[in-house]
């Protein structure tokens, strides 16, 4: 079985063990609710283009990093769940 990458609120967390910070004061640099920011580290939420464009300003690394880092997770998922394949169509009957 393969590892799925880290959630981009995995990697979150692990910045902000290592900062020392608590989620209502980062959530004050964020601009955000702290719902906002715990919905994210628990993987309930997807980051969004505006919530990793602040990530980079306060956390640092580039937006297009923090979203490459949600796309990267999406696929992951996508490839181990693939979508169920409704049976062929048939041709409908010619009207004349």
């Amino acid at each position: 079985m393969t590892l799925l990458p880290d959630h981009p609120g995995i990697k979150l967390a692990e910045i902000l063990a290592v900062s020392n910070i608590g989620l209502n004061k980062f959530s004050v640099y964020m601009g955000c609710r702290e719902q906002e920011i715990v919905e994210l580290l628990n993987g309930s939420v997807s980051l969004t283009k505006a919530m990793a464009l602040r990530l980079s300003h306060v956390v640092g690394g580039s937006w297009s990093k923090w979203m490459l880092i949600q796309e990267q997770f999406e696929l992951q998922l996508a490839q181990r769940d693939p979508p169920r394949r409704n049976p062929p169509c048939t041709p409908s009957a010619r009207r004349t």
